[in-house]
């Protein structure tokens, strides 16, 4: 705490330390080298103030004499602050006559002041100048418990009190007769007792046995931790005043009878807790500091590791890029060479092709020359017409290879080499700065919808380092769900409805953030279902045919098949071609839950909506209940159509475009998928993406 004890002008632990009306603490030594005339103090400005003893090096606030002219008359603009001990004298400033002697000091009669080195206020001092400024008895008993010798504390405070004093206990306030010596003093009733007074006036019961009682000062001395004596009276400070900043006994009391004045010792209480709770909040904050520093010093070990585990990772880094380069450079090098052989055995087969040719032409040029010098025609003639032939022939070959090899003859090998685009590469080659990355945009181009599925796709902002993805998708309700979460770009969402447009944003993340959404994409959804029958969910005994768009079946009992597609909203219309049926076969078409018996004919169970048809009539089917018989069969070459409708709740049935029977089912709801079961007697073909046809729902909904 040696900041706080040492004098502000001087830099060394306070000596006799004295009390500024500022509240702040000089050496007396020092207070009496500052003191000077007001007048001069007032008139220079601030940073132009006399030096204090060596060492001091004051650093004053910008500011002229005017603004403290400007408030010389009131304490309360910090331009003067007069002492208001009772033995302080303070005359007018304009009173004062301005004749500062040649040595720099105070002329006699003229007000002498002081300017504090912390605040820069001017202190306008009493007739006995710095000498009367209160001496810091506390600061002085401090500064004694830290050197560990307490004595000079009480030493220090007993200098305030008059010399010679006997050190004399003071008169009992309540005997009747000669007055005794008081040994006691109740703090609350602020009244000086004997023992017998004591016992009789203020017994220890009832209301007076919450008082606190303690010790009385000698008068002209000091009792330990008892604090001052009033210079004029000999008695304990017991009073303090509130405007003045003053403490006195009760005899001086009267003049400061328009002031605020309260009970020293209540008062010095109430502000000790004070301050204990300050300081418990102020110890708080230094813990907190201290754990901050504590973080900071870990932090300066973390950025080293964490710079030393970038220097190895450009190393690895650095020396990946060199590998790739090497490999590069042998891949290259090695290309080139068969590049080279190849080009270079082209024309050394040319050559030798070429040469053997000629070795042919100049033998067959000799053989012609030794021919035309035949005399005998007859003999001529018999290999005349002959040799015509091979020498056109062999001309017209020649006219070919020649041509044709001349065409490919070039120094040059099909290929070249660029790095520029690879420097440009590895000239980018920096670091990346670790922040929250930038918003990720979608590609309005690849962002498409097809059946009950969406395909988003987007890329991220170009100066961003990325760790992954987050995907939402809105349905219209305005509230977003994440659908996906990871590095890729690219993302499909199935299972949706049909004709709805959806709305879909992304944000990046990575260590250091999340970056803020994107702007909505929105996609819609295929206004008609395009499916086909899936070898997963169907039995395993149905053969699909041209990859789900026919079926038909191995076994003679019925079997399940369902399409790919389900669904949950919408109206959806699709037809089955019968391309080979038995007559005493039944074709079930309908809809099923996932959760359908496969085993059996369609409707058989609670998880399935058909209708099964033979040659003459048909019956509608659920959970193996039959009703609505119809007349009117199918044959090879039939469609039976089948409209559901989930925005009412129903599923129809037609056969070759006509309405089989009434509405066969209401009250659907969920996600159902069509289905259609077959034996080893039928085939079907199915056909998707068709407009529904018109219904009785549409009248309603027309008129």
């Amino acid at each position: 705490m040696e900041e706080e004890i040492r004098c502000p002008v001087c830099a060394n632990i306070f000596t006799e330390p004295v009390l500024l009306p500022c509240l702040h603490a000089l050496c007396l030594k020092c207070a009496c080298s500052l003191q000077r005339s007001v007048q001069a103090l007032l008139a220079e400005p601030v940073g132009g103030q006399q030096a204090g003893p060596p060492g001091h090096d004051p650093d004053p606030p910008d500011g002229g004499a005017d603004s403290d002219k400007a408030s010389v008359y009131s304490e309360t603009d910090s331009g003067v602050v007069v002492a208001s001990r009772p033995t302080s004298y303070v005359s007018s400033p304009e009173t004062t006559v301005n004749n500062e002697g040649g040595d720099g000091q105070p002329a006699a009669g003229q007000q002498q002041g002081v300017r504090c080195p912390v605040c820069h206020k001017v202190s306008a001092l009493g007739p006995g100048a710095a000498a009367d400024l209160p001496r810091y008895t506390a600061m002085s008993r401090i500064i004694a418990r830290q050197r560990g010798d307490p004595s000079l504390g009480e030493a220090s405070a007993s200098t305030s009190a008059p010399t010679g004093t006997p050190a004399t206990l003071p008169p009992c306030q309540l005997c009747e007769g000669p007055p005794r010596a008081a040994t006691t003093e109740c703090q609350q009733c602020q009244v000086l007792y004997c023992g017998p007074c004591l016992t009789s006036c203020h017994p220890p019961r009832g209301p007076l046995a919450t008082h606190t009682l303690g010790s009385v000062a000698p008068l002209g001395g000091s009792i330990p931790g008892a604090g001052e004596v009033c210079a004029a009276h000999g008695e304990r400070p017991s009073l303090y005043c509130l405007v003045c900043r003053w403490s006195g006994c009760r005899e001086c009391g009267p003049g400061h009878s328009q002031h605020d004045l309260q009970p020293l010792d209540n008062l010095a209480k109430t502000h000790k807790a004070e301050l204990s709770e300050s300081l418990q909040q102020l110890s708080g904050r230094a813990k907190s500091a201290h754990s901050h520093i504590t973080n900071l010093k870990t932090f300066q070990d973390r950025v080293n590791a964490h710079c030393d585990a970038l220097a190895a990772e450009v190393e690895r880094q650095c020396a990946e890029l060199m590998e790739a380069v090497s490999a590069a450079r042998t891949r290259l090098l090695a290309q080139l060479a068969a590049e080279r052989e190849s080009a270079t055995k082209v024309y050394r087969d040319q050559a030798a092709g070429c040469t053997r040719r000629l070795h042919q032409t100049t033998a067959l040029v000799q053989f012609c020359i030794e021919a035309i010098k035949e005399p005998d025609p007859a003999a001529f003639m018999q290999m005349g017409p002959q040799l015509i032939g091979r020498v056109s022939d062999l001309d017209l070959t020649w006219d070919k290879e020649l041509a044709s090899s001349s065409t490919r003859l070039s120094p040059y090998i099909d290929l070249d080499i660029e790095h520029k685009n690879a420097l440009r590469a590895v000239n980018a080659f920096n670091f990346v700065q670790m922040k929250p990355p930038g918003t990720p945009e979608f590609l309005a181009e690849e962002c498409v919808g097809e059946n009950n599925s969406v395909t988003a796709t987007w890329m991220p902002h170009p100066t961003s380092r990325v760790a992954g993805y987050v995907l939402e998708i809105d349905d219209g309700d305005g509230d977003f769900k994440e659908v996906h979460r990871g590095p890729e770009t690219v993302c499909t969402v199935e299972g949706l409805h049909f004709n709805t447009v959806y709305h879909l944003r992304v944000r990046a993340y990575n260590i250091s953030g999340v970056s803020p959404v994107s702007s909505p994409v929105p996609i819609r959804t295929s206004a008609t279902a395009w499916f086909s029958l899936d070898r997963t969910l169907s039995h395993p005994e149905c053969r699909l045919i041209a990859g789900g768009a026919g079926v038909t079946c191995e076994s003679y009992e019925h079997r399940v098949a369902l399409a790919s597609v389900g669904f949950s909203r919408g109206r959806h219309y699709w037809q089955f071609t019968v391309d080979s049926y038995d007559a005493n076969a039944d074709v079930v078409f309908g809809v099923a839950r996932l959760k359908v018996d496969r085993e059996g004919m369609l409707g058989n169970d609670v998880h399935g909506w058909a209708m099964y048809i033979d040659h003459q009539r048909s019956w509608f089917l659920h959970g193996a209940a039959h009703h609505g018989r119809s007349d009117g069969g199918v044959g090879v070459g039939s469609t039976v159509g089948v409209l559901l409708d989930l925005n009412h709740g129903t599923l129809t049935f037609y056969v070759n475009d006509e309405q089989q029977g009434d509405v066969a089912f209401t009250d659907l709801e969920g996600l159902l998928y069509p289905a259609v079961s077959v034996n080893r007697n039928v085939t079907v073909t199915l056909h998707t993406s068709l407009d529904p046809p018109h219904s009785d729902y549409d009248s309603q909904s027309d008129t």
